[in-house]
């Protein structure tokens, strides 16, 4: 009984040791740990690289996508994906969005577990690349310049099996005040991080967004880089940490790092924490209804990509 108390007290003042890591707290469960957490050092060796400096997209690494957006979480989305909205030119990636005009275009999209097949008119195109390489642990970068262009959005990410199982290291959207009236003030300054799963496999998929609002993205390149370890997720913009997210909480709601885990003690369980190895994604949206462009939208326009790396995380 003695012993269960001290650990008791231990665990509860070990959580007060670590109040001031207070962060955000996403759906999760109360969980007891088995064993204390193994935490080796954190080195990245670097395992992939595509610094854009030819005239083509290298399709050994990157496969360009035709059609529409994959789910109905896109359907926001009005634009048609199509080739010729990549540029590779002068060491960087562009990804363009345009004003085209594609009719009845027919495409595959799951709603509600089910697989539908539409047709419908598009009158914006815009550009996607996926990776044809998949990615776990490890630290994935950027460096980039943002459109400026109400209604269209620009989106660095990771996605893989099982279904959701994604990272958003940046969504540039557009921006809005109360009761819905646009902010121009905040166009390419928001960036949105998120991260879902379906961790525990109960059937819900978790979501975990956060955001802040930072400079003008779009006035000049920028660094953005996410590190993913199996303890912990942390987004940087130029070298700054911007938000980090564990895979286990304390009761009161503070992130944990990986030696701070302790056999014995009770934490909640985040959920929306990925686990299975993704590929990076990177596209441009030309949003729809309230978000849409308008007539002083500028296109075309460019997402400009001066390099993507990935660093793998050494076991």
């Amino acid at each position: 009984m003695f012993i269960g108390r001290r650990l008791i007290l231990y665990c509860f003042l070990f959580f007060l040791s670590i109040g001031a890591l207070r962060s955000q707290v996403c759906d999760g469960k109360k969980v007891v740990l088995i064993s204390d957490a193994l935490c080796p050092e954190e080195k990245f060796i670097l395992d992939f690289e595509d610094n854009f400096d030819g005239s083509a997209l290298d399709s050994s690494k990157w496969k360009i996508i035709y059609g529409v957006a994959r789910d109905i979480e896109h359907t926001n989305a009005q634009q048609w994906y199509s080739p010729k909205n990549i540029e590779v030119s002068n060491g960087t990636l562009k990804l363009i969005t345009k004003r085209d005009t594609f009719i009845n275009q027919c495409y595959d999209i799951w709603e509600k577990n089910a697989l539908l097949h539409k047709c419908e008119d598009f009158f914006f195109s815009a550009g996607e690349i996926d990776s044809k390489e998949k990615f776990s642990h490890g630290k994935f970068e950027m460096s980039c310049k943002l459109p400026r262009a109400k209604g269209v959005g620009s989106s660095f990410w990771t996605y893989g099996a099982p279904p959701s199982n994604e990272i958003d290291i940046f969504e540039f959207e557009n921006e809005y005040k109360l009761f819905g009236q646009y902010d121009e003030n905040k166009l390419s300054k928001v960036q949105r991080m998120n991260s879902r799963t379906d961790l525990d496999n109960n059937g819900t998929i978790e979501d975990c967004p956060n955001s802040y609002t930072g400079i003008d993205y779009s006035k000049d390149f920028h660094v953005f880089t996410l590190i993913w370890t199996p303890q912990k997720l942390e987004w940087y913009v130029d070298g700054v940490l911007k938000r980090r997210s564990t895979l286990f909480y304390t009761m009161l709601g503070q992130i944990v790092e990986c030696n701070g885990l302790q056999m014995g003690c009770e934490y909640i369980l985040n959920r929306a924490f990925p686990m299975n190895a993704m590929s990076i994604i990177v596209d441009n949206i030309v949003q729809s209804k309230d978000k849409a462009p308008d007539k002083d939208t500028p296109f075309p326009n460019n997402f400009e990509i001066d390099y993507i790396k990935f660093y793998r995380l050494v076991p």
